[in-house]
């Protein structure tokens, strides 16, 4: 855990990026360096979500049922999701020319929605 930097809990899970954000002139970077999202339940080892993709994926923000997050996936900084699994990869931003930069997201349980603001 020493080495965890933005993170969010979904329940008792931790869900965090490993080092913190490189510096936004590196883009499409793919070095060992690369953001990955990890959960993490406090019984056993860190377990990696977005090892799959050797991009940036950083800033994790947890919902309701879901993980949204920063990935360069495009080749562009876009609003991305999955499940808790680390499965159902879905694009949720289509910017073409501007990377997000940073994001926050509000989730209103009681009317049942998540909002994410950048």
């Amino acid at each position: 855990m020493a080495d965890a930097a933005e993170g969010c809990y979904a329940g008792n899970t931790l869900v965090f990026t490993r080092r913190p954000a490189n510096s936004d002139s590196l883009k499409r970077y793919e070095g060992g360096l690369a953001q990955k999202i990890w959960w993490w339940n406090g019984r056993k080892e860190a377990q990696p979500l977005t090892a799959d993709y050797k991009g940036k994926s950083r800033q994790p923000m947890c919902g309701a049922a879901r993980i949204y997050f920063l990935s360069n996936r495009d080749s562009i900084m876009n609003v991305w999701s999955m499940n808790m699994e680390g499965r159902d990869l879905q694009q949720h931003t289509r910017h073409p020319d501007f990377d997000i930069r940073g994001a926050s997201i509000f989730v209103n349980t009681a009317l049942k929605t998540e909002t994410i603001v950048y």
